[in-house]
């Protein structure tokens, strides 16, 4: 099973006109205020949520609002895509949204990689067929967000996908960017 990345809430719920406005109050609510939503947006009885948060602090007033809010999104029809935002806010929140770890020093170390049995063959292959810093391969389709992160996330460097006319390439970076070559630019 491949693990759960930002990008998969992404391009299955970015273009949702839902999104925006459930975007911005679910990255304000904090983590315990999340387990409650999520209890609502998934039917589930107060109770799991606090069961979940044990150890965890809260007031119960915001909680208890969290929660309503999820139910109320799931009567709305929109109970999976709340469930699937909360997901991906909680791994950015893991990870810090540039797939850094975040400390109180600042930029921390690189997220972990998975296991290699977890990746995608096909994301093996580029990885292993991309080993220097700007080297270059064409590959047969377009990479969507998800992939890019993954790789990034196994090698920590960057990587681009890049689309000139119907042709596709593959370019890998380093830790601070990837370069885009005066060839390819031509």
């Amino acid at each position: 099973m491949r693990p759960f990345l930002f990008g998969d809430y992404y391009t299955q719920i970015v273009r949702n006109p839902y999104d925006a406005k459930a975007s911005s109050r679910v990255r304000n609510m904090t983590a315990t205020e999340r387990i409650f939503a999520r209890a609502g947006a998934n039917a589930e009885d107060i109770s799991v949520a606090v069961s979940r948060t044990t150890g965890l602090q809260y007031d119960g007033e915001k909680e208890v609002e969290a929660y309503e809010y999820g139910l109320e999104q799931r009567k709305k029809g929109n109970g999976q895509d709340l469930d699937l935002l909360i997901e991906a806010s909680d791994y950015l929140d893991s990870i810090g949204e540039s797939g850094i770890m975040n400390t109180e020093y600042g930029v921390g170390e690189l997220a972990n990689p998975y296991s290699s049995d977890l990746i995608p063959t096909e994301i093996n292959g580029y990885i292993a067929k991309l080993t220097d810093y700007g080297s270059c391969i064409k590959v047969d389709k377009v990479l969507d967000f998800s992939d890019i992160s993954l790789m990034s996330r196994q090698t920590g460097t960057e990587f681009a996908s890049v689309t000139i006319g119907d042709k596709h390439y593959l370019i890998k970076g380093d830790d601070k960017g990837t370069p885009i070559s005066a060839e390819m630019l031509e």
